[in-house]
């Protein structure tokens, strides 16, 4: 699920939330298996489309804090970012839901730019299962813009504002697979959201 009607999808969050918890005792759950990062994650098909079900609510408590405390260290501070634009990822702990991109993590993307030259395939799946290494490429070839050394920029910057935040050097526990890399904006700035600490 890509950020074009986000806004009018995020309109009834709360809503298309608990409709798809509910979906979840009925016959026919709106949802589906698949596996990125090497983790198990259950998202939405059919009208749940651009959600998630999570297994744990302090995975989610724990992310929407951290959104919450760089989104005001960044405003307080009038910083604006050189390298990426953060983006802030709507969830309900309760409901254990939590919007859903159709994006790599940092770290499968970061894997993919550093084996994609190598000839057999086989080996690269070895960290990526196959549909994460697709992902990544159909992101690679939609975003030709993004290069492995623009990531790393932004990932830089956003640690660097992390550690400045009332977290410091607790931000460390966010692991590359907890960063979502969702585009670039006109700038060239690299659109990062933080998921699932």
């Amino acid at each position: 699920m890509g950020l074009k009607g986000r806004k009018r999808r995020l309109r009834n969050f709360d809503g298309r939330a608990e409709a798809l918890a509910n979906s979840l005792t009925s016959k026919k759950p709106g949802v589906r298996k698949t596996q990125r990062d090497n983790r198990l994650i259950r998202i939405g098909i059919g009208q749940h489309k651009g959600l998630a079900i999570k297994r744990h609510k302090n995975s989610i408590t724990t992310a929407l804090k951290y959104q919450s405390i760089l989104k005001k260290y960044l405003t307080d501070n009038n910083i604006n970012p050189k390298f990426y634009k953060f983006v802030q990822v709507k969830a309900s702990p309760e409901l254990l839901v939590q919007e859903y991109f159709n994006k790599p993590s940092l770290g499968s993307l970061l894997y993919f730019f550093s084996v994609r030259k190598i000839k057999k395939f086989s080996y690269s799946v070895i960290l990526l299962n196959k549909e994460s290494w697709f992902l990544c490429k159909s992101f690679a070839n939609q975003n030709k813009g993004i290069t492995r050394e623009k990531v790393l920029q932004a990932e830089k910057e956003l640690r660097n504002h992390l550690s400045e935040t009332s977290f410091g050097i607790f931000a460390r526990i966010i692991i590359p697979s907890n960063i979502l890399v969702l585009g670039q904006t006109k700038e060239g700035k690299i659109k990062l959201a933080l998921v699932d600490i």
